[in-house]
């Protein structure tokens, strides 16, 4: 008998250590033929999951395709095909294909409205493109489901910066904040939107936390570019 504790290791082969890739890539060929032989089709979709992961961070999309196509053959459970529906779109994004990824992630929060991931998805396709009131709506819909979902504040905070609506962008900084208050990176962007709003005091309070919470990284240092210029 097959159990989903063998799905979790071989899951986590895939994932975490690129040197047990071929061994992973043996073990899911015996999972899948095993289920197949006991016609066991919840396996048998997690096999497919598996053996297109596995076939994507090698690199072989048209495989990862194939075998994503198999897997939506079998799937009548809705979460499970928002599931494959929005790891196909990635796919079709990586080959430039944005129609196709946004059909897919599309499909995704139709089967499955919870689909945070796909929402993101398809506002950063959006927003790529100039379509940023598209971007924004799809974002929205996210805190709806999730008011404190962190990559829908970040990505309103980065078209609001866009745009120059300071004000907005500051709402989305520090809803990070406050459910992560050591996030320097959200403390660097939140000080820079003060500081291009004209709030001085506050833009350099949190350019000096995201200084002191990354020092040596990215964060730190533009928070420091940034100092400089308010110093002047």
């Amino acid at each position: 008998m097959i159990h989903l504790c063998e799905l979790f290791i071989l899951e986590v082969k895939v994932s975490d250590d690129p040197n047990l890739w071929e061994e992973a890539k043996n073990q899911i060929q015996q999972l899948y033929i095993q289920a197949q032989d006991q016609r066991l089709f919840t396996i048998i979709i997690e096999a497919l999951i598996l053996k297109a992961r596995l076939a994507t961070v090698e690199g072989e999309l048209q495989q990862t395709l194939e075998y994503y196509d198999k897997a939506l053959q079998t799937i009548i459970n809705p979460k499970a095909l928002g599931e494959v529906h929005s790891e196909l779109g990635i796919c079709h994004i990586m080959k430039d294909d944005f129609d196709r990824a946004v059909h897919h992630w599309e499909k995704a929060i139709e089967w499955d409205l919870e689909r945070k991931e796909a929402y993101v998805n398809l506002a950063t396709a959006h927003e790529e493109r100039g379509l940023l009131a598209k971007a924004i709506s799809y974002l929205n819909r996210v805190k709806k489901i999730d008011p404190d979902y962190y990559f829908a504040h970040r990505s309103l905070g980065r078209i609001f910066i866009s745009l120059g609506q300071w004000r907005k962008a500051v709402e989305e900084f520090l809803s990070i904040i406050e459910a992560d208050p050591e996030n320097a990176w959200a403390h660097y962007c939140l000080g820079n939107c003060y500081y291009q709003d004209g709030i001085l005091e506050k833009a350099k309070k949190h350019l000096n936390m995201a200084i002191k919470l990354d020092p040596k990284g990215e964060a730190g240092r533009c928070a420091s570019r940034e100092l400089r210029k308010i110093r002047i």
